[in-house]
């Protein structure tokens, strides 16, 4: 679903080129967003805003995007960046507690991330998820000895089970690892520079 008064969008840019809104450290803090950058950002790993003509934003070279908005326009919109490591510690959920939208309402976005073609992982990124207390395994395909994840699909089925799943959008999403055009990839080119900037905003009408 789209609305006249919401933008969305994903661009490749240089390290630097964009000032960061908070410090991303693959926790589960969602900030609220004001307007323009602190020069000192928080650490955070979401944030979200009611403001129109702010955008919030969030930086990744493999780890999932998260966009989120609400149905009535006045709902604020907000951004998450959902490496494994915040996802298995809620940043998800967390981001969508604090904006308070309905989940009947809620829309959800998924932005570029390593998708499970690529995202192999070992059996201690297993055991990382069993002593946090959530269980990775059905999102974990062995294939020939070698284990993959869709992080993505653990958040859609773990994160945002209250949210209907026709208002969770993948049309956004492909991996950045394998897909082409390449897309920042810090597993492929060892570097996140340059990086993915995934964002989104209320406008005036």
């Amino acid at each position: 679903m789209s609305f006249d008064w919401l933008e969305m969008g994903v661009e490749v840019e240089a390290k630097g080129e964009t000032a960061p809104q908070f410090s991303q450290v693959h926790g589960n803090t969602a900030i609220e967003v004001f307007g323009a950058p602190d020069r000192e950002p928080k650490e955070a790993d979401a944030g979200f805003t009611a403001h129109l003509n702010t955008e919030v934003y969030v930086f990744t070279a493999d780890c999932l995007p998260v966009l989120f908005y609400g149905k009535d326009p006045s709902a604020p919109v907000g951004a998450a960046h959902a490496g494994w490591r915040g996802a298995m510690k809620g940043i998800v959920s967390q981001t969508l507690r604090q904006m308070a939208i309905p989940p009947a309402e809620t829309h959800v976005v998924f932005g570029p991330s390593i998708g499970p073609c690529c995202f192999e992982v070992q059996t201690d990124f297993i055991e990382a998820f069993r002593q946090a207390g959530r269980d990775i395994t059905p999102y974990v395909e062995n294939r020939g000895q070698r284990l993959f994840c869709s992080l993505l699909d653990f958040v859609v089925n773990e994160e945002l089970s209250s949210v209907p799943k026709g208002q969770v959008s993948t049309r956004l999403h492909r991996c950045t690892v394998c897909s082409l055009p390449e897309l920042p990839s810090y597993r492929r080119n060892k570097s996140t520079d340059p990086r993915l900037r995934t964002w989104i905003r209320k406008r005036s009408r």
